[in-house]
């Protein structure tokens, strides 16, 4: 499973494909005059859970930063699939 975490949206999906579709679309929403935000790709993270993949993930044209544990809504989420309480 791939996760982006951004501020406090999460995107999940199974393929890397349907992770670039769903950050264009965020991207095109956020920033394309809808909503006036931009994706801030310096806190945006990646993390992928039992995925054998490897090639990056990159939104609007530059890499994610991926990682093994991240801290959501209060809880850290690691990419082993535990979850605990921060």
């Amino acid at each position: 499973m791939l996760t982006i975490f951004a501020y406090d949206l999460c995107l999940l999906t199974h393929r890397l494909a349907d992770m670039k579709v769903k950050g264009e679309r965020l991207q095109e929403t956020g920033h394309g005059g809808q909503l006036g935000l931009k994706i801030n790709i310096q806190k945006t993270k990646e993390m992928r859970i039992g995925v054998r993949q490897q090639e990056s993930l990159e939104l609007p044209g530059e890499a994610v930063e991926r990682v093994s544990e991240f801290t959501y809504l209060g809880g850290i989420i690691s990419a082993t699939g535990r979850t605990d309480r921060t």
